[in-house]
């Protein structure tokens, strides 16, 4: 009940609009559809309103996670109308189950509890059951496996065992790779040799993983392909680029996969609860605890999660790439929170009968001791997620200025839908809202503004400054048409640079003399072609539709760095008329990478131009 409490309270304070983990409206927008009574979306009507961790398949838009979790949270939005329900109940119930797991080690109640309270109060499993994600979920449903799995073989009954398989069926649906690594140990010391047992959990295993593999065949293109792969082939196991989209990948090594897992194991630490010394208590349970199979199935479950994720650019990203860890811990390893708890107890068990003491006052003194050192580290964490809340809050408060009807275009969905300012804003399954959140796709927005005339429509930006947290504004967009449309831009180039203007269609560029007032004159040709000559001041674009970027390049005279500023503005051409999308976005190049940034002090559209 603590536990439930504890993490409804922080899911409520702490993450009103979800948490720094960007998955989480992935799983809530599934929880949508299956209420709604969809496993997939139309690609041809929801491409540019889909969440952000999703993929096409065979014109249907697939999303990048199991459908078990999200089933769970449509139910919970169902009955209580508070899908995260789910995850509080879910972190009670782990704590429970990791209780009866460790009463399969020690015969002791006091122990059993104490490794309850050691896994249910870790800030980790707290904050996690606060959130819509499904790591807690995924402990609970492998934990409460290895029990009916373990009672199965102990007592020879092939029923027992034959519900342990349908468990874990259900755990490879939700998330295959965790189930293999977290309950192969047990079933490798339980059923190992025992082929009446293999059968058994075979045979109950086949409604559930049947299932898994139906929704794979079916659904993501292949009995042998995962949900998880419908991004793209960068988001794996495996060494080189590595990224949830191709478009976006960093250079992952072993050395980075290595240096990735030991900083989260060091960080397992300070977000258990007693850190260090439910570490130390933790390896005197080790020696202390009797051989058994769940023992060595705890360890080898261990060893497993901490050398698998060398191999995943996940658990490196999370402390370098994106500082998800320091917010929400080392979530990827969660599970071995459950092997630190159950043997700290019985490590505790041990430190009572060797200083014999009261085991209630040394118990007591114990416990007060780790509590006060896990209130310590409290403080950080929080603030970790306080700043995304605000920003959030920030974000949300602009969002809300919309006219209705309106469009919304979001700039950070798509690709970098993981750093997105505004994951609470997404689409119900039927597209029916007074304000529709479409990825701002520059040329491909007409079509958006085509199909739901009528309508508003602006763009929800974020202020290129240092303020914490981020600022942000909404720009009211305007399509202006003509047979030919003026640009004027208004540049400073700063003191020490040579600069000069260009323009540039995506495939054809212009530089021209950089004057204080530049202009452009736009004009369609009425014939598909490449871009004409520019005559002084003009530019012919002979494509239907594109971007058209007007910028400055500056070269610093001492060093002869060069730099580009731009404003990119939508076009299409329509009936010999072209269309412009306006005003544009700015951006920067820095680093090779283009960055989005305020362009007022260097290269600014004039009102009117």
């Amino acid at each position: 009940m603590l536990v439930f409490a504890g993490a409804l309270v922080i899911g409520q304070q702490l993450f009103p609009l979800g948490s720094p983990n960007r998955d989480e409206p992935v799983y809530l927008a599934f929880a949508d559809m299956l209420r709604d009574g969809r496993l997939t979306l139309s690609a041809s009507e929801h491409w540019p309103f889909r969440p952000w961790a999703s993929g096409r398949v065979d014109g249907r838009i697939v999303l990048k996670y199991a459908p078990p979790w999200p089933a769970v949270l449509a139910v919970f939005d169902a009955a209580v109308g508070y899908a995260r329900a789910a995850s509080a109940l879910a972190a009670a119930a782990a704590t429970v189950l990791v209780g009866l797991l460790a009463r399969q080690v020690v015969d002791r109640t006091s122990t059993a509890v104490l490794a309850a309270a050691f896994f249910g109060l870790t800030p980790m499993v707290l904050i996690q059951g606060g959130t819509a994600l499904s790591y807690v979920f995924q402990v609970a449903l492998g934990v409460g496996t290895v029990i009916v799995l373990v009672a199965g073989a102990r007592r020879s009954s092939l029923r027992l065992l034959a519900l342990a398989g349908f468990l874990f069926g259900l755990c490879a649906f939700a998330r295959a790779f965790d189930a293999v690594i977290f309950v192969g140990p047990f079933a490798a010391f339980t059923l190992l040799w025992h082929w009446r047992r293999i059968v058994a959990f075979g045979v109950g295993a086949l409604p559930s993983l049947g299932a898994f593999l139906a929704y794979n065949a079916l659904i993501v293109g292949g009995i042998h392909l995962l949900p998880f792969t419908v991004t793209g082939d960068k988001d794996g196991f495996g060494f080189g680029e590595r990224g949830v989209f191709p478009d976006s990948t960093v250079p992952f090594t072993f050395l980075n996969g290595l240096e990735g897992t030991v900083t989260n194991l060091a960080w397992l630490v300070p977000w258990s609860f007693g850190g260090p010394i439910l570490l130390a208590l933790a390896v005197l349970g080790v020696r202390r605890a009797r051989p058994s199979e769940v023992k060595r199935g705890l360890l080898l479950m261990a060893g497993a999660y901490s050398l698998a994720y060398v191999f995943f650019w996940g658990s490196y990203a999370i402390v370098h790439h994106w500082r998800g860890a320091a917010s929400l811990g080392p979530f990827y390893h969660l599970p071995l929170l459950v092997p630190l708890a159950i043997f700290g107890a019985i490590g505790l068990g041990d430190v009572i009968e060797r200083v014999r003491r009261p085991p209630r006052a040394v118990t007591a003194v114990t416990l007060v001791v780790m509590a006060v050192m896990t209130l310590a580290w409290i403080p950080p964490k929080i603030a970790a997620s306080e700043t995304i809340r605000r920003r959030f809050a920030r974000a949300e408060a602009v969002a809300d200025d919309m006219p209705s009807p309106g469009l919304l275009f979001l700039t950070d969905q798509g690709v970098f839908g993981f750093d997105s300012w505004t994951p609470f804003l997404f689409n119900d399954p039927d597209l029916d809202q007074p304000v529709l959140y479409p990825e701002d796709r520059a040329a491909e927005n007409f079509a958006v503004i085509d199909r739901f005339p009528g309508r508003h429509y602006a763009r929800l930006v974020a202020l290129p400054d240092n303020t914490v947290p981020r600022r942000f504004k909404l720009v009211t967009l305007e399509v202006q048409t003509a047979a030919s449309l003026d640009v004027t831009l208004q540049i400073q180039p700063p003191l020490g640079t040579r600069a000069q203007a260009y323009v540039v269609d995506g495939r054809r560029e212009v530089l021209r003399p950089v004057e204080p007032l530049t202009r452009w004159t736009i004009t369609p040709r009425p014939d598909p072609a490449p871009s004409g000559l520019a005559e002084p001041g003009r530019f012919t674009v002979g494509f239907a539709s594109g971007t058209l970027a007007f910028g400055m390049e500056l070269v610093t005279v001492d060093t002869g760095a060069v730099e580009r500023w731009e404003i990119r503005i939508p076009y299409r051409v329509v009936d010999d008329r072209i269309e412009l999308l306006r005003p544009g976005r700015g951006f920067r190049m820095a680093g090779g990478l283009w960055i989005d940034a305020d362009t007022s002090s260097l290269l600014r559209e004039a009102p009117g131009g």
